[in-house]
């Protein structure tokens, strides 16, 4: 009998502007010491201007570039003879959205424009068509990847 609780994850609640779980856990990504509404302002700017900049909607914009950047194998580090050796694993569909999220607003931080939704804007129109630094990053993981396949019989 296990003494810890297993927790399991929860699935965040509608968006109240957008009704979609997708830009739900955006807003929880770009969240930051618990200052919600800011995060919810960043996030709703940036739906602002990708609808001005692209005139479509959105939330589909969002989706392509989320599919567009999302990894579908990771790597993990395991020791092995004295050296650190980057196992090739599969990645499941939340892991790799969170990813996908967190190389966004990483690469948005990197900008260094005037605003915070403006970056956020121009990473994912340029995600969505198969551009930017995420995109870049999901290929270099995928390279790195594949380079390491002969060490796929260490995976437990």
């Amino acid at each position: 009998m296990p003494r810890k609780k297993i927790i399991k994850n929860k699935f965040p609640l509608l968006d109240y502007k957008y009704n979609s779980y997708l830009i739900n856990l955006f807003i929880l990504q770009v969240l930051k010491s618990g200052k919600k509404n800011l995060a919810r302002n960043i996030v709703y700017n940036t739906c602002n201007i990708i609808k001005y900049q692209t005139n479509a909607n959105p939330l589909e914009i969002l989706e392509k570039a989320i599919i567009n950047i999302s990894p579908i194998i990771g790597i993990k580090a395991k020791n092995y003879k004295k050296s650190i050796v980057k196992i090739p694993q599969k990645i499941d569909s939340i892991r790799a959205t969170k990813l996908s999220f967190k190389w966004l607003i990483k690469f948005s931080k990197e900008n260094k424009k005037k605003k915070m939704s403006l970056n956020l804007a121009y990473e994912i129109i340029k995600a969505s068509k198969k551009l930017g630094n995420s995109f870049k990053e999901k290929q270099k993981i995928h390279k790195i990847a594949k380079s390491n396949k002969k060490f796929l019989y260490l995976k437990k």
